[in-house]
């Protein structure tokens, strides 16, 4: 070694020092050994090396199983401990419940100087996790029309949308499809009028103007049904596509109630619609 030249010597020293950087992140960056590596580094105390190895495998850690996802977070918080940096400790403590939000260290082998930093980011977590589940509980959706709204519109038109707390809407077309219905009518009975007086028509004189009557007033009654037939399916088309807020925060709806009593159980069917 004394022999070669200094070129060569320094040369040789890069290359081992290349392969002593490369090889650490090689082990780690095998997904089925970085457990096993972030756990060693820790235990020599290394704890530089582990959070090293952790960032460089950020993204394969992710696809490790949960139980290795969450440990290797653990022992990163806990490296940053041992390093006085609580608020990355924080970081990974939250990562490894993200992971499994079950995770509790056993209170037996890990020191109270861990727990409590880790039982800490746990009870901040869990509150996140409920105020997020209130928020969505709470948080209006839309829903449909109830049964009872699409029956009582399938008979009078406007009373679904009433039903539904639609009550301008529910108005107008009640009234829209009642002055519809009331023109039906009128033009039919006008129609059948005219009919009769030209079929009983006996003055030759009045036949053709009595059949151009019965001609004008044919056309006039097809126009009042289909105006009627048109506000009636608009009338459900607009019950159905019609969405009202609910909270599912409101209790649901008990079909089966029971009730102990002193000498039995009280049981009561109910059905709201």
């Amino acid at each position: 070694m004394s022999g070669l030249p200094v070129v060569a010597r320094l040369s040789l020293g890069l290359l081992v020092f290349i392969v002593c950087i490369l090889l650490p992140g090689r082990a780690s960056a095998s997904p089925e050994g970085l457990r096993q590596a972030v756990d060693s580094a820790y235990a020599k105390g290394q704890y530089e090396q582990v959070e090293l190895m952790v960032l460089r495998a950020q993204a394969q850690i992710n696809e490790l199983p949960v139980a290795d996802r969450s440990a290797i977070n653990v022992t990163a918080g806990c490296a940053m401990i041992m390093l006085e940096r609580e608020a990355d400790a924080r970081v990974y403590f939250r990562n490894a419940l993200e992971a499994d939000p079950t995770l509790h260290l056993d209170p037996v082998r890990v020191s109270p100087k861990f727990r409590v930093v880790f039982d800490d980011v746990k009870a901040s977590f869990r509150a996140d996790e409920n105020s997020s589940a209130k928020a969505q509980i709470t948080s209006p959706l839309l829903q449909g029309p109830r049964p009872s709204s699409v029956l009582i519109n399938l008979l009078l038109p406007g009373a679904g949308q009433w039903n539904e707390e639609r009550k301008l809407k529910g108005a107008a077309f009640f009234l829209t499809q009642s002055a519809t219905v009331a023109a039906m009518i009128w033009r039919l009975d006008v129609l059948d009028k005219s009919r009769h007086t030209y079929v009983r028509e006996r003055n030759a004189a009045l036949v053709t103007s009595d059949y151009n009557r019965y001609a004008r007033d044919m056309p006039t009654a097809w126009y009042a049904g289909i105006a009627t037939g048109i506000v009636y399916l608009a009338a459900q088309a607009d019950l159905a596509l019609g969405r009202r807020p609910v909270r599912l925060a409101e209790p649901p709806v008990s079909l089966i109630n029971c009730t102990p009593l002193g000498d039995g159980l009280a049981v009561q069917w109910s059905i709201r619609w």
